[in-house]
């Protein structure tokens, strides 16, 4: 089963009046609502064969239901060395062997980014999410949940931030944005938007704005209930 966690900004748990809103729909109700480390997680268990789509759904009800909230996309679940030995069962010093290699069959992921560390120096921190997928690959190891991959995240983040914003954007900003909305097809019915090919070769504001203007559309979401699943 996915877990599917939506990063929730512009939301007090302890409201009453959140809390009338959230149970209001059956389906946002039925999420698991946490605060984690100054962030509010909206979690979203599904069991189908279409996990972009509901979690768009669910975003989008989230979005149009409970008021002053707006939804960044999916939590990538950072943790560090240490996060991932508790996780795992297993002692840092051996995930500190994972990471350089010395011990396992190697590839062990990239790390996703880095913190201040303070006097240590910077802190890696990895996306549990392609961490699970290596140790249940080559260790072993896995836990119970299954969970979008990066690129099915973006879709989602694209899915949610909308045409509108888009296209005040320049084109390099654009090109450069940190998901896929240039440089590949989504799937209308599962990423939630109709997306055609718009090549990052279009360098000019003649060309590849008004490409990604007239082929970016929202389109219509089916009730939860249609989904696969």
């Amino acid at each position: 089963m996915y877990r599917i966690p939506l990063r929730v900004n512009g939301i007090d748990l302890a409201d009453a009046s959140v809390a009338a809103c959230i149970e209001s729909v059956d389906s946002l109700s039925d999420l698991g609502w946490e605060y984690t480390d100054g962030r509010v997680l909206a979690v979203l268990y599904y069991d189908g064969t279409n996990p972009v789509g509901a979690a768009i759904q669910v975003a989008r009800r989230i979005l149009h239901t409970v008021p002053n909230v707006s939804i960044e996309g999916i939590d990538h679940d950072l943790v560090s060395v240490s996060d991932i030995a508790l996780r795992v069962g297993v002692s840092r010093e051996a995930v500190r062997l994972w990471v350089k290699g010395q011990r396992g069959p190697g590839g062990f992921p990239d790390p996703f980014d880095s913190v201040d560390g303070g006097e240590k120096g910077s802190l890696a921190v990895w996306c549990w999410p392609v961490v699970n997928l290596w140790l249940k690959d080559h260790i072993g190891i896995v836990d119970e949940d299954d969970y979008l991959t990066l690129k099915q995240a973006a879709e989602v983040t694209t899915a949610l931030l909308g045409v509108e914003e888009l296209v005040d954007l320049e084109w390099k900003e654009l090109v450069e944005l940190d998901f896929p909305l240039s440089m590949i097809e989504l799937d209308s019915s599962e990423a939630g938007i109709g997306l055609g090919k718009v090549s990052s070769d279009d360098d000019d504001d003649d060309s590849f704005v008004p490409a990604v203007e007239a082929q970016v559309q929202t389109v219509p979401f089916p009730a939860l209930g249609d989904i696969d699943g």
